[in-house]
């Protein structure tokens, strides 16, 4: 799974970061037995993965910037966030899962729980689907 030490490259060298260590996508579930270990990304919004003169980096500036003003605990630039799609997509997997009788683990860089300053910047919104499912 990808963290932020992983984008430690320079700029132009951002977009093969994921080619370099040999994966072929940002998230992803792999099954084991009943279990169903799913990767998820941290990293896809922040300010570390995309040359600053990337919208993806100034979208992530100003996301820090509004966490920065609700005084967040979470609000730090080596922090990153889930973009609406992935946490969209983390619901399928879980409610395929649960129908199934498996057991799903959740791997992350970043923790959604308990609150402190190393949490996803949106780990109140994914907690809210992972609080859906058994």
């Amino acid at each position: 799974m990808l963290g932020n030490h992983d984008f430690g490259v320079a700029a132009e060298k951002k977009s093969e970061v994921m080619e370099q260590i040999g994966m072929k996508s940002h998230c992803y579930s792999q099954r084991l037995d009943t279990f169903r270990f799913i990767m998820l990304d941290g990293t896809e919004i922040s300010t570390y993965r995309y040359p600053q003169d990337a919208t993806e980096h100034q979208d992530a500036e100003r996301r820090l910037a509004n966490l920065k003003e609700t005084k967040a605990p979470n609000a730090q630039p080596w922090n990153g966030g889930m973009g609406e799609e992935q946490v969209a997509w983390l619901d399928a997997p879980l409610s395929e899962f649960e129908t199934a009788d498996e057991r799903a683990i959740l791997m992350c860089h970043y923790p959604v729980f308990p609150v402190n300053a190393h949490n996803l910047w949106n780990d109140k919104q994914v907690l809210a689907v992972i609080d859906k499912h058994p």
